[in-house]
């Protein structure tokens, strides 16, 4: 008998298959009689039991897992979703959907997952539009990030987790906050969230791992208007004791996104209750984002002006004291040393397509350790791609004429 027993799978039976649920949120299923083929077997848990010898029973199994992998279906959003890893070919650099993103300061992205719970209208990533996710292995984006970091030959570097979506949906969380504070050069580690999923001992695992900022976007104080702005059901008093319990124990800023016409007077009130949290270590803040309208993004509001825009931030500050809004010092964002490109715009490059990406059309190639993106109908192979975007070492491409 082989008992192989995996940290991030857990089996179940549905009929004439096993249901693989990998990494909380996503799944594939296997039909038990490939299993069968390898011998008998039973499922408990995180664990699969074959009457096999032990070399037969892995050898078999990971050459269905590997399949079953190219079959990954987010479970929240019900998308197609390829899984990055080490052994993968696919580099952590180069798209904005994944892996790690330096925009040549001291503050570096991490982008370990796609996808979202919730539908918030002013969303300018728009995940109905989107028909592929993504999500990458935690110690493979701690490797790349600390390769990153190592080129920068700077201390003092934040690592901001955020995500085209809700990173929290990440089953490796704690995982990666833990990998990534064994870096010595970083300082903050910091988390933009939804909040959705938040409780306290959630949050009390995620500051013992080393987080030690959480950027909330609560949008309004009412559950009615959260509601509202979330587009689906917000548990909005539920969230709000969320900040408060974040707020006495690390750094906090609600970050309300304000879109006109429609939490207009949520503001003043958001304000109000930043100024009310209390923590004699960290003084919660809140940055108010002005509503953006993006290319792919949910476009549910007029742009307010960015005159209309500080001037009302400005009476605020007046009112309520400078020390509740959050200011460059609040950040360690500084101007860094830039990661070179193997690649300059209009050059002509040979690259290889590897999958889909997130929008129709779309795919992900890779050359010289970095991701493209390209639009075209090809699904995989080598490619003559024309780079057409490089700033900050995001490439999109087209095919070569």
């Amino acid at each position: 008998m082989t008992v192989l027993t995996f940290e991030t799978l857990r089996f179940a039976e549905a009929q004439d298959k096993v249901r693989v649920i990998f990494m909380k949120i996503y799944e594939f299923s296997i039909n038990k009689s490939e299993l069968e083929k390898i011998g008998k077997f039973s499922i408990q848990g995180n664990s699969i039991t074959f009457d096999c010898s032990e070399f037969k029973a892995e050898r078999k199994f990971n050459l269905i897992l590997e399949r079953g992998f190219q079959n990954l279906t987010n479970i929240v959003t019900k998308k197609p979703t390829m899984y990055i890893h080490r052994n993968s070919r696919i580099p952590l650099i180069g798209n904005i959907a994944f892996g790690v993103l330096d925009r040549d300061t001291t503050v570096i992205e991490v982008r370990p997952i796609s996808g979202c719970n919730i539908r918030c209208v002013y969303c300018s990533v728009n995940d109905d539009a989107r028909v592929r996710e993504f999500v990458v292995e935690a110690d493979y984006l701690v490797e790349e990030f600390k390769k990153l970091i190592d080129l920068k030959k700077q201390n003092n570097i934040e690592a901001h987790i955020a995500s085209q979506g809700e990173p929290t949906l990440y089953a490796d969380l704690p995982r990666l906050v833990k990998g990534l504070r064994a870096i010595p050069q970083v300082g903050d580690i910091s988390i933009d969230t939804n909040g959705t999923l938040l409780n306290e001992k959630f949050i009390d695992e995620l500051i013992s791992a080393g987080l030690n900022r959480f950027n909330l976007s609560l949008n309004a104080m009412s559950r009615e208007k959260a509601d509202e702005v979330a587009g689906t059901v917000y548990n909005f008093e539920r969230i709000k004791k969320m900040a408060e319990y974040i707020s006495t124990k690390c750094k906090l800023i609600i970050a309300p996104v304000w879109v006109p016409g429609l939490n207009d007077a949520d503001m003043e009130e958001l304000v109000k209750f930043t100024k009310s949290l209390k923590n004699e270590k960290f003084t919660p803040k809140i940055g108010i984002q002005k509503f953006l309208p993006y290319r792919h993004g949910r476009n549910c509001a007029e742009e307010m002006s960015w005159e209309d825009f500080f001037a009302k931030i400005n009476e605020w500050k007046q009112k309520y004291g400078e020390e509740v809004f959050v200011g460059m010092s609040d950040y360690n964002f500084k101007e860094a040393k830039a990661l070179s490109k193997p690649f300059k715009k209009d050059q002509i490059i040979p690259a290889e397509i590897i999958g889909q990406g997130r929008l129709p059309k779309e795919k992900i190639a890779v050359a010289n350790d970095r991701v493209i993106s390209i639009f075209t109908d090809k699904t995989s192979g080598p490619v003559k791609v024309k780079v057409k975007r490089t700033k900050h070492n995001i490439f999109h491409g087209e095919i070569a004429r």
